[in-house]
């Protein structure tokens, strides 16, 4: 799975797709696959389903609650930041609104920032600073 790169620019006017939908969720599990893979450890989640190919059983209530909580804890699992308040969705009420796509999408970028960071100082393997190096520091 792949990163796409989110869209953080939503407007009232913009229109909600499946594209969209598919893009969110597999930037969701990119996060997961990434932060099991640095930390070596599964990190429980719930399913999103395959990706979205038609309008036709177009996606329910709970599976933007999914996002929500998927966000909510790969949020945690990696390093907790402040990223709004968690939105639940119920049938036949309102639909995802703009103000929710941009937080969804600004925190992915977020986590992918944490994620991509911390693999980073995986790589380097050295300390942020050098030990003995001034006549202060005795052993």
């Amino acid at each position: 799975m792949s990163w796409t790169t989110p869209k953080t620019n939503w407007v009232a006017s913009d229109r909600f797709n499946i594209s969209d939908y598919n893009r969110i969720k597999n930037n969701i599990e990119w996060l997961f696959d990434k932060a099991e893979e640095i930390m070596q450890t599964t990190i429980s989640h719930y399913d999103m389903g395959t990706d979205v190919t038609s309008y036709e059983g177009y996606r329910t209530a709970d599976d933007f609650n999914k996002i929500e909580q998927n966000i909510d804890i790969i949020n945690n699992a990696v390093f907790y930041k402040d990223y709004g308040a968690t939105q639940r969705f119920y049938a036949n009420g309102a639909f995802i609104r703009y103000t929710e796509l941009n937080r969804i999408e600004s925190a992915c970028v977020g986590i992918r920032d944490t994620i991509e960071n911390m693999i980073i100082g995986i790589s380097n393997k050295r300390l942020a600073f050098i030990l003995g190096q001034y006549n202060l520091v005795r052993p």
